[in-house]
């Protein structure tokens, strides 16, 4: 008797963002006042890093190019995309540059044209992190929702004039409609989660990582940003994802090369 076939669980495929996006921008178009500037900004960066991560990972599963974009390539392509937001954001009417410091509300520099590569820097830096992160069963939609869940809070407490001055926090005309997307986002993450959870049956893939990636830095900066008479000033929440990525690339210097496993810093 021969030996019996053996049985190979089918690979996961990595189209799993376009799931979440596709939830997402559904829910957003359903809710969301699509009036505003800012929801629309949010939309197109959430197209423009997913459009980038499908056309990445379309090259390595259907056209079997194992390093899919070049690293160059992704990495212009997202500057690209990030910069032409940060220049809409910048010429927008009333748009204030000042930054807001927590804690320290005396402390309102005025960014300036700083504006512009910091802001490119943020969302960059926030959609890498993101994809870095990606990789095993859940890693990367469980912080991805969670800090939808808090940018939900704050964009809901500061668009609220009479909670907004209760708690002594900057009013922002406008940014509660973004509430609606980080909703829409945390639910499409949780229904996403329960495919991705171990064993997953499908992976976010480069589509998904870098347009939530995109979309969280973006979101950090806007958050707090906008156009209200006398309350015209910017918090700046980048911090987070920025220094995660930092810490991504740092384990990639000191994983071990010949282990098959682990963020490698070649890979952004």
């Amino acid at each position: 008797m021969g030996r019996p076939p053996t049985y190979r669980k089918p690979e996961p495929q990595p189209w799993g963002g376009l799931l979440i996006i596709g939830a997402m921008l559904l829910s957003v178009l359903l809710w969301a006042d699509l009036t505003s500037f800012y929801i629309w900004l949010l939309i197109f960066v959430t197209l423009a890093f997913g459009a980038i991560g499908f056309w990445d990972d379309y090259l390595k599963v259907m056209k079997k190019h194992n390093r899919g974009l070049s690293g160059r390539g992704k990495f212009l392509a997202q500057v690209a995309a990030a910069a032409l937001v940060a220049a809409l954001l910048f010429n927008k009417p009333g748009f204030e540059l000042t930054l807001t410091v927590p804690f320290f509300k005396e402390i309102n520099p005025d960014l300036g044209w700083f504006f512009l590569p910091l802001a490119i820097f943020v969302i960059v830096g926030a959609a890498n992190a993101v994809n870095l992160t990606d990789g095993l069963d859940g890693l990367a939609i469980g912080p991805v929702t969670i800090a939808a869940a808090f940018f939900m809070v704050i964009a809901y407490l500061s668009g609220n004039i009479k909670i907004a001055d209760y708690l002594q926090i900057p009013y922002v005309r406008g940014v509660g409609e973004l509430a609606v997307f980080c909703g829409a986002l945390v639910g499409a993450g949780i229904g996403f989660l329960w495919f991705n959870s171990y064993p997953a049956e499908v992976f976010m893939g480069d589509v998904g990582a870098l347009a939530l990636g995109g979309e969280s830095g973006h979101h950090c900066r806007l958050c707090q940003t906008g156009d209200s008479p006398g309350h015209r000033r910017r918090h700046f929440c980048g911090g987070g994802p920025v220094g995660h990525l930092a810490g991504q690339l740092f384990q990639g210097h000191q994983w071990p090369p010949d282990l098959p496993h682990g963020p490698h810093p070649s890979s952004f």
